[in-house]
């Protein structure tokens, strides 16, 4: 039992650097970021967690921020300048911008003309709303599979109204699964943490991602301490990021 009950921290974990898919770096576009400022404490903020870079993913989705790939794009080149010119210690830490992609009609749109911007080849983030499941989902998830997208559904955790046999039911159709780490310290709530934990035991999860949005987010992410049975788990979740995701 003692040993079951030992803790290690969670980003202990992480020595062989981590690549962080999923977070909001970018200043001024979203709820992420509100400065310069912000966003160069949040990447030594990351740093200081061993993560070593970043693909950023600013939010797109319908009646909110008013964001696209083009005005995604321009602000990460503003964004990569101003570290270069003034910030040249974290030169090279963004390796490049893609989106979180709210699942809802404008985002069909989008997939329909090709105008998606992905993660590393051609890994496409998405999320789902938070109140309830959408009716086509299972059609858009094909579709995206159909056009060589490989879908991954961001922190399925926090989707309460998604049941254990959905869940399985769409990582059998096509969903990789990413794990919002701070889901595993109770920080989105005990549901949160408790699907956190079913979908890391039952091999579900394939990539991490930090999701964060403010500096508390990252000092929070350095507190977090799993039990030695759920670091088991998560060492092949681990594992399969970072053959996927390298520099």
């Amino acid at each position: 039992m003692f040993f079951f009950s030992k803790k290690e921290f969670l980003i202990d974990q992480f020595t062989d650097g981590l690549i962080d898919i999923h977070n909001h770096l970018l200043p001024g576009l979203d709820d992420g970021s509100t400065s310069m400022d912000t966003t160069v404490e949040m990447i030594e903020l990351m740093k200081a967690c061993n993560i070593t870079n970043a693909y950023v993913t600013p939010h797109i989705m319908e009646d909110f921020y008013e964001l696209n790939t083009q005005l995604i794009g321009d602000r990460f080149a503003q964004v990569q300048i101003d570290i270069e010119n003034n910030y040249s210690q974290h030169k090279g830490f963004m390796i490049d911008h893609a989106s979180e992609y709210m699942i809802d009609s404008q985002f069909e749109t989008l997939l329909e003309h090709r105008d998606i911007k992905c993660l590393f080849n051609n890994y496409l983030l998405c999320e789902l709303s938070y109140f309830q499941k959408p009716i086509n989902l299972e059609d858009i998830l094909f579709k995206m599979i159909s056009y060589g997208y490989q879908p991954i559904l961001a922190h399925p955790e926090r989707y309460r109204y998604l049941k254990e046999e959905e869940f399985i039911e769409l990582h059998k159709k096509g969903f990789k699964f990413q794990l919002n780490l701070l889901s595993l310290s109770g920080f989105y709530g005990s549901d949160a943490r408790q699907k956190a934990l079913y979908l890391l035991e039952n091999q579900r999860y394939s990539f991490v991602g930090t999701d964060a949005h403010k500096a508390k987010h990252l000092m929070s992410l350095k507190d977090i301490q799993l039990v030695k049975k759920s670091i088991k788990f998560f060492e092949p979740v681990l594992e399969e990021h970072l053959s996927t995701f390298t520099v």
